[in-house]
């Protein structure tokens, strides 16, 4: 029996986390540590985000883009090996693998791979193999119409006009892909949403304690080096490291990063830029996100690198080798029961299709640290709650992905304690318009503390 069409309270979209990435300091730090047996119909059990309202049914030539996850194998060696290479203490600690090497390991038997080729080709759709266990399509959505016997909707931004097709009703898993693709992505979920909101933050406020509510001092490149002794570690040139856009976010500011520097005093620094890009589309938190690459990894080469898609396709395109820096720096998070993919045996935001999809990505993950690359993400700045639920009101967390993921280094925030002091600085804005803080404590992350910061 056909799972029913269900609606889920406002969908959670995939949103922009405001935490700058020391990248400098994270450049030397390691990355850290189902085959279905039927074919059922099943139904997507996600509404959509509110900027995004459904524009009717999508055009049969219109064309869409998805993946194809294949199961991977040797999965206990991958860890063995991630967990050897990963510890100071062991003897093949920092002698990775090559990409081929990891992608070898894991890659599908050639006889799997073949078989999805050949059912794809023969439907229609064009596709290209990435990594040995991924699949990468492009079809037109009568094809995809006829491969999941659904029929997809046209959703349209309500800001910018931009159209994108969705399987949101009923449809069936292939049963010719039935023991052979984990889970089908790049249908199922709506582009991400920059919320490049800021907020002035109300220290004159309690926190239920007599503890110091924090500095209301600025802070600049110059705060984070003293804060944590950044100069004492210097870049190179030699090592690379990249900020990673997501969803089709195009593009960073030249002007705005010039003017960054010239404000700030850090030494001129240059970023590259690989994807889509468009600065006539620029955004202000991706040029934030330049601007704290060079200036807090100061002597590195610095990269952009700009993704169409999420997590799972953006690591395969790393293991692809289309993205190669170092250090990786993703200010994005999503909650981590909201990554919904087409599944054989479940609604794509039941268990079995978000499960898929987080243990897939996730061992995607340790992949890249097998290489030797770095990942860094923000740990997110509306508490273990979400932005769904700000003030824990119901009693569950809503964790973000990818920081809750164990192959990742999280990142959270830098809040200033009230002992912070602002004593000759050096940059030119805080000479003239803004008082910095150049010394001082961190604010302990926790309300026990009197800190802003939910630990």
């Amino acid at each position: 029996t056909p799972f029913q069409s269900t609606r889920l309270p406002p969908w959670s979209r995939p949103h922009r986390e405001r935490v700058p990435t020391p990248v400098s300091v994270m450049k030397t730090i390691a990355s850290l540590l189902m085959a279905a047996a039927a074919t059922v119909a099943v139904a997507s059990s996600s509404s959509p985000a509110k900027l995004w309202t459904p524009a009717g049914t999508s055009m049969g030539d219109a064309e869409v883009t998805f993946s194809l996850a294949l199961p991977m194998q040797n999965k206990d060696k991958l860890d063995a090996f991630f967990t050897a290479v990963s510890d100071p203490d062991s003897p093949t600690y920092g002698q990775y693998m090559t990409r081929q090497e990891v992608n070898a390991l894991t890659a599908a038997p050639a006889a799997v791979r073949e078989s999805v080729m050949a059912t794809m080709k023969a439907a229609g759709a064009t596709c290209v193999e990435k990594t040995g266990d991924s699949i990468k399509c492009t079809a037109p959505v009568s094809v995809v119409n006829s491969m999941l016997k659904t029929s997809m909707t046209a959703y349209k931004h309500r800001a910018t006009g931009a159209i994108t097709h969705l399987v949101d009703g009923l449809h069936s898993f292939p049963e010719a892909l039935v023991g052979k693709v984990d889970f089908i992505s790049g249908l199922s979920m709506l582009p991400a949403e920059r919320y490049g909101r800021s907020q002035l933050l109300n220290l004159e406020g309690t926190s239920g304690t007599s503890a110091a509510q924090g500095s209301k001092l600025s802070v600049v490149p110059e705060t984070l080096s003293s804060m944590y002794n950044l100069d004492a570690g210097k870049g190179s040139s030699k090592v690379t490291q990249g900020a990673v856009e997501y969803q089709g976010a195009p593009a960073w500011t030249q002007t705005d990063l010039d003017t960054f520097i010239s404000n700030t005093g850090v030494p001129s620094f240059s970023v590259s830029h690989t994807g889509p890009f468009n600065d006539l589309q620029a955004f202000a938190e991706s040029t934030l996100d330049v601007q704290y690459l060079g200036a807090v990894g100061a002597g590195n080469t610095n990269e952009y690198f700009t993704t169409a898609t999420w997590m799972y396709d953006y690591s395969n395109e790393v293991l692809a080798g289309t993205f190669t820096a170092d250090v990786q720096s993703s200010s994005y998070g999503f909650r981590e029961d909201q990554n919904c993919v087409i599944n054989p045996l479940s609604p794509p935001c039941a268990n079995g299709g978000v499960g898929a999809y987080i243990a897939a990505t996730n061992t995607l993950f340790q992949k890249v640290g097998a290489t030797g690359i770095t990942l860094v993400v923000a740990a997110g700045d509306a508490g273990a709650h979400g932005r769904e639920d700000q003030s824990c009101v119901t009693g569950k967390v809503n964790p973000d992905f990818p920081a809750s993921s164990p192959y990742v280094t999280s990142v959270g925030a830098t809040q200033l304690s009230a002992d912070a002091v602002s004593a000759d600085p050096t940059s030119p804005i805080c000479k003239s318009e803004l008082k910095c803080a150049t010394g001082g404590s961190e604010q302990v992350c926790s309300y026990g503390t009197g800190a802003l910061i939910p630990s």
